[in-house]
């Protein structure tokens, strides 16, 4: 496995960049950016120059499971005290409920991008076989005549 030191050398050496730069961006990518993602602040994330940062369908699903095997986990243990437990379920569903309106988010962007893939395959497939039953025609015909 190559480590972060390693992996900086290499892209300097592809990109032409000073390697201290190159550490800076890495150092900035893991300490905010990821952060920022893994913490579910924002789905996306754009840097300028650099591109644009999104949480993945995948990886919001296992943070959704996640914390709800926490929750369960919160209410069924006797090691906090009363006040204790009901301020870390009230923290733990506040991150559930952000997590479900991020995913419901993405569904819907999800959802239309395949409803117009599909309207657009459709009618593909429409004209295609126009073409088709045109081509066949115009042969029969000719085979006849």
């Amino acid at each position: 496995m190559k480590t972060l030191q390693t992996i900086n050398k290499l892209v300097a050496r592809e990109t032409g960049y000073d390697e201290n730069v190159v550490e800076l961006v890495n150092r900035f990518y893991w300490n905010s950016v990821r952060q920022k993602i893994s913490c579910l602040e924002s789905t996306t994330i754009s840097l300028k120059h650099i591109g644009v940062f999104t949480v993945s369908k995948r990886m919001l699903d296992r943070f959704i499971i996640k914390t709800i095997r926490k929750i369960r986990s919160i209410r069924k243990s006797t090691n906090y005290k009363e006040s204790t437990r009901l301020l870390l379920l009230e923290v733990t569903m506040n991150k559930l409920k952000k997590a479900l309106v991020h995913r419901n988010t993405l569904s819907k962007q999800y959802y239309e991008t395949y409803a117009k893939r599909a309207k657009r395959i459709r009618s593909t497939d429409t004209n295609n076989i126009q073409t088709i039953s045109e081509n066949t025609g115009s042969d029969n015909q000719s085979s006849e005549g």
